[in-house]
């Protein structure tokens, strides 16, 4: 009986070990990004709930514009005020037009639009920012702001 006790002990020792550096490994590589799949995707569009991307984002570093395609799904018609705010890659960034319009712009509920941004600065490559968008309530005039991330490859 002793004898099967210390196989057991000893396989389990010997190859707990090797599970162990397995498992350790594959935990230093998703801790520094080795098995993240953003690298990877090449754009990504994500807006909370009632803000719908419904197409991926264009980024033009050569016209230095960031054009957005977005679906109004929060229930009620919103005032787009024209008030942006962008994380990373712009100097000063300003919304251009809405539906080529100048802001401020009504947007219907369950309407699609194109917000075009003028984002001086862009550089050509791989792009990740935030992207906060201003709009009022049409029935309340309550101002909020919905914040986005966008992922893509200026060209």
């Amino acid at each position: 009986m002793i004898k099967k006790a210390q196989a057991a002990m000893e396989f389990l020792m010997t190859y707990g070990w090797a599970v162990l550096v397995v498992v350790a490994a594959i935990a230093a590589m998703s801790y520094f990004g080795v098995l993240s799949t953003n690298k990877f995707l090449p754009f990504s569009c994500n807006f909370p709930a009632g803000t719908a991307c419904i197409d991926k984002p264009v980024i033009d570093a050569e016209n230095d514009r960031i054009n957005l395609a977005l679906k109004n799904n929060l229930g009620y018609d919103i005032n787009m005020t024209g008030f942006v705010n962008i994380t990373q890659g712009c100097s000063s960034p300003e919304i251009i037009s809405i539906n080529n319009m100048a802001p401020p712009v009504i947007v219907n509920n369950d309407e699609n639009i194109i917000v075009s941004v003028l984002c001086p600065g862009l550089e050509k490559g791989r792009s990740k920012t935030e992207i906060r968008l201003k709009y009022r309530n049409y029935n309340t005039a309550l101002d909020h702001v919905v914040v986005g991330h966008i992922t893509g490859v200026a060209s």
